[in-house]
């Protein structure tokens, strides 16, 4: 797979027609054959797909935290108290 463009979205992005044909335009003009992002999105792309005349793949992604992380968020939760009335 080659990349033919990036287009970096807002952090829960509503997705509208306009913004759809704008992405697809671009897409497009970059010789895209296909659009591809977050698992997350396409499902809200769901409402839309009557617009998306390119196929539209979905990422599965994952996150994992190492043990240094794991022990700093233990350790600030621990130390957290809910503030007293």
């Amino acid at each position: 797979v080659s990349l033919a463009g990036f287009v970096p979205l807002d952090d829960h992005q509503r997705y509208t027609r306009a913004m759809v044909g704008r992405l697809l335009g671009k897409a497009r003009a970059a010789g895209a054959q296909a659009l591809v992002t977050t698992e997350k999105d396409l499902v809200k792309l769901a409402a839309l797909r009557e617009e998306l005349t390119l196929p539209c793949f979905g990422l599965r992604m994952r996150v994992a935290a190492d043990a240094e992380f794991d022990d700093h968020l233990l350790t600030a939760l621990r130390a957290w108290q809910l503030p007293t009335r």
